[in-house]
């Protein structure tokens, strides 16, 4: 399973998000939250019955406001892997069951 996305960082981005939630509620989990931040990094965390795991840290942010991105995330049995613009950024290990994944 994959998801494919083209898009443009907005000039007056300071950050946006991408969410694998287990449910449509703003109650339910968050498998994988993505979360580039254009002034330093991209942050990757989930969130587990309300609580928030340990963030994990890419420094080298290749999100750049006002710049075209394209972004390929393989869900993999080990995790969530990430490449942008062709490149391998990360692999988020899972912390909920893949199947779990909904929206």
């Amino acid at each position: 399973m994959a998801l494919y996305l083209q898009g443009v960082v907005p000039t007056n981005a300071d950050r946006f998000e991408i969410n694998f939630k287990t449910g449509q509620s703003s109650n339910d989990d968050i498998a994988f939250h993505f979360n580039p931040r254009m002034d330093q990094k991209v942050a990757m965390n989930s969130l587990i019955k309300g609580s928030l795991g340990t963030e994990e840290i890419v420094s080298d942010n290749p999100f750049k406001k006002g710049e075209a991105f394209e972004m390929f995330t393989v869900m993999k049995s080990e995790g969530y892997q990430v490449y942008v613009n062709g490149k391998e950024l990360y692999t988020f290990k899972h912390r909920i069951p893949l199947e779990k994944c909904r929206h």
